[in-house]
């Protein structure tokens, strides 16, 4: 006979990662990083059950009994022994990445991965580029992988080639043969895992630059005049320097050969040209940039070109600005208000008037970038626009 009685049962705990327990213990978590920040004045911080606290070389010993004690009061085990009961270090690791402070005297913190992160990911990717294939769930789970990556690794050079493996596991494909060009990407990620340089925290960081860009095109299919314009302001709104040119006519001619509607390539130019020229002043800077133009802006943001010369241009730009550690961000500014299209059809009177300088555009420099990109796709351009 079945007894109807109800009973009801209950438990000390909820599964891991049930939306119950993961807010309850974050909620837990914050609670103990607040009372070690307001009641013991601890420089830490709480990431999960992480904890990562720093202080003074004189205050060590101190500092670890008072965390010790915080925990023991509150009745949390905590692991003393072994790998994650680390030492105080000016160089330690911490959920998976690395973060650097021997140069904190100077004013520069490093942050990065591991070595035995970028190790195991290169193993990786070694093992599908040797195999020359992989399945559409393989490279989703890389793309992944390789987006958290890129996140605690300084430059946006590897966006393209993550894309890569977007389109791969699109594909659906139970196991999908890889193209020349996939290979390519994948060395090319695997080169970018082992030597990706770390952030590098400065005061710098703090400054904020402002550059507007713009380029013009006018006249007949087959015989345009392209023209290109930027203006470097200060931190402090000060206007500081300025160019403004032609573009060369064999340099036209070609970029006509190579775009229906060279206009795109022409917006995407001066931004490359403002950082060759700008970039040393504006390294380890914040730096806001400025076009007209809706197609241009998305090529930066994504940090690669709809075509292969503006593709070129804009991975060199991403080379430059990996270099010198520019913080870019990239907006669209209506063009009535952009002080950079003055300059871009040879008018600079006013910007001359308020004390800014006109300096030279590095039209060679230029050359070699799209000479280089259009002789390694030999002069066939299949995305065209």
């Amino acid at each position: 006979m079945l007894d109807s009685t109800t009973t009801l049962f209950g438990v000390n705990s909820l599964p891991f990662g049930a939306a119950g327990s993961v807010g309850g213990f974050l909620r837990i978590s914050l609670a103990v990083w607040y009372v070690g920040l307001v009641m013991f004045r601890l420089a830490w911080t709480a990431y999960f059950d992480d904890y990562t606290v720093f202080c003074r070389d004189m205050l060590i010993n101190n500092t670890s009994k008072t965390v010790d004690s915080l925990f023991d009061l509150l009745g949390i085990e905590v692991a003393r022994e072994g790998s994650k009961a680390t030492e105080f270090s000016k160089r330690f690791k911490t959920l998976g990445v690395e973060l650097d402070l021997q140069e904190f005297c100077r004013a520069e913190v490093q942050l990065g991965h591991t070595s035995e992160r970028r190790g195991e990911i290169g193993a990786v990717l070694d093992e599908i580029i040797s195999g020359s294939s992989l399945n559409a769930k393989q490279a989703e789970s890389l793309r992944g992988r390789l987006h958290w990556f890129e996140s605690f690794a300084f430059g946006r050079v590897a966006n393209g080639a993550v894309k890569t493996f977007g389109n791969l596991a699109l594909r659906g494909s139970k196991q999908i043969a890889l193209r020349p060009r996939e290979v390519r990407d994948l060395r090319f990620l695997r080169e970018r895992v082992l030597l990706a340089p770390p952030l590098r925290l400065t005061p710098t960081c703090l400054l904020s630059w402002v550059i507007f860009t713009d380029g013009a095109c006018e006249g007949p299919e087959g015989g345009k005049d392209g023209s290109i314009g930027g203006v470097l302001v200060s931190p402090q709104g000060v206007l500081q320097q300025f160019f403004g040119g032609a573009v060369p006519k064999d340099m036209m001619a070609l970029l006509e050969a190579r775009s229906r509607n060279p206009i795109y390539e022409l917006e995407v130019m001066p931004v490359l040209v403002a950082a060759l020229l700008w970039g040393p002043t504006c390294e380890q800077a914040q730096v806001c940039w400025y076009l007209d133009n809706e197609a241009g802006k998305s090529a930066f943001l994504k940090a690669y070109g709809a075509t292969e010369i503006a593709d070129g241009m804009v991975q060199t730009f991403t080379e430059h600005e990996m270099d010198l550690q520019i913080k870019s961000w990239f907006s669209r500014v209506p063009s009535a208000s952009n002080i950079a299209d003055a300059p871009s059809r040879h008018e600079d009177s006013v910007l001359r008037d308020r004390g800014a300088l006109k300096v030279a555009i590095q039209w060679q420099a230029i050359r070699e970038i799209i000479d280089c990109w259009v002789s390694r796709n030999g002069g066939d351009d299949d995305s065209r626009i």
